[in-house]
């Protein structure tokens, strides 16, 4: 038991580890484009920019999605044939 819980507590410590580093690489990231947006454009240009960007983010998402309508998710229609009240994974 007592090896499970320190297997387990490592475990956790790894993943706290893991988030840290990727908050701290996307300050830095986000610092640098930051002073980089400040340097080039005016402040509406730059929000411009940045809302296109974030825009284009989904055309992958769009372009990957099945042609036609879909129900939207846990409703009735989506859940069509199940007797669970929960979707399936």
């Amino acid at each position: 038991m007592v090896r499970l819980a320190r297997r387990a507590a490592s475990g956790e410590r790894g993943v706290g580890l893991l988030f840290v580093v990727s908050a701290l690489v996307a300050i830095a990231g986000q610092l640098s484009v930051t002073a980089h947006a400040k340097r080039r454009w005016r402040p509406t240009q730059a929000i411009t920019v940045g809302l296109a960007l974030m825009g284009a983010a989904f055309l992958p998402l769009a372009a990957a999605a099945p042609a036609g309508p879909h129900p939207p998710a846990g409703t009735s229609a989506s859940l069509a044939g199940s007797s669970s009240p929960w979707p399936r994974c």
